[in-house]
């Protein structure tokens, strides 16, 4: 899978992720995480896939990005996180696994999109209740309005 490395300098406890910050050659580009659709784990390596449907290299495992990203993003299963602006739709399958459809625009690179039976109710919450709370654009237009 082609992409542009990413690596992150340490981050401190509490604080969340906003920006991933990723080289191309010498340059470094920032991709903010609200642009960000889907982290995926494929062979070994993290990937990134943006609104603009760029995949990157991510230095930085599901662990650590599930741990400290904002709460727009799940991750539905060992190989996949994703951000709820990605997701169309979802089914009820046999198994009692949830099947994610994306948006027509967001690229999908082959991935396993299926909630695990286990995952399934804690999904259903963070769609319900939580998935919008840490969104940036409320965050960012909070501020300007008391600023």
């Amino acid at each position: 899978m082609p992409g542009t490395k990413c690596n992150i300098s340490q981050i401190d406890k509490g604080l969340t992720i906003r920006n991933f910050i990723v080289s191309k050659g010498m340059v470094y580009h920032i991709i903010p995480v609200k642009d960000i659709m889907i982290f995926f784990y494929e062979e070994r390596n993290v990937f990134i896939v943006t609104c603009k449907n760029e995949i990157f290299l991510c230095d930085y495992d599901l662990s650590k990005i599930s741990q400290e990203s904002c709460s727009i993003f799940f991750r539905i299963n060992r190989q996949v996180i994703i951000n709820y602006k990605a997701i169309k739709a979802f089914n009820n399958e046999d198994n009692h696994n949830i099947s994610i459809a994306l948006h027509e625009t967001i690229l999908n690179p082959n991935l396993n999109l299926n909630v695990t039976k286990n995952r399934v109710a804690e999904f259903k919450h963070w769609i319900s209740y939580e998935c919008a709370i840490c969104s940036f654009e409320n965050i960012d237009s909070n501020k300007e309005e008391k600023g």
